[in-house]
């Protein structure tokens, strides 16, 4: 993460952003190359049941890589980061294992198959990971 934050810092004027910014627009990106490196897998594999696991795991990813910017961070971040580790991990459990259950992701049955609809699934994936959290 800190090699693209760096990156991103280096194109982006400083004045408009900062290392606030840089930070954010790195972990976006981290996100969509994650989010699209998966579609990639998924599609063609004509398969749904890694989109749950890769949109938790890639909170989980986020949330460290960002704790890790800190530098020296405060007890309370780290607190709250494992707070959210554990959160996305019994998430990601229970909707792999749920998943595997059924066999399918009915959100799926008429999409996988269709590459550029189900390229703006993964796409909107990221609203979830690095948005707003609604996703």
């Amino acid at each position: 993460m800190e090699a693209v934050t760096a990156a991103v810092a280096a194109w982006l004027p400083a004045t408009e952003w900062g290392r606030a910014g840089a930070v954010l627009l790195g972990a976006a990106t981290m996100d969509f190359a994650v989010q699209w490196t998966m579609f990639l897998v998924s599609y063609a594999l004509r398969t749904e049941k890694l989109y749950d696991a890769t949109g938790t795991q890639t909170f989980v990813l986020l949330a460290l890589s960002n704790l890790l910017q800190v530098g020296e961070p405060h007890p309370r971040q780290v607190v709250a980061t494992a707070f959210v580790v554990i959160w996305a991990l019994r998430l990601s459990f229970f909707l792999v294992s749920r998943v595997l259950a059924v066999g399918e992701d009915s959100r799926f049955r008429h999409v996988k198959g269709k590459f550029g609809l189900f390229l703006i699934y993964w796409t909107l994936q990221v609203r979830g990971t690095c948005g707003d959290g609604r996703g």
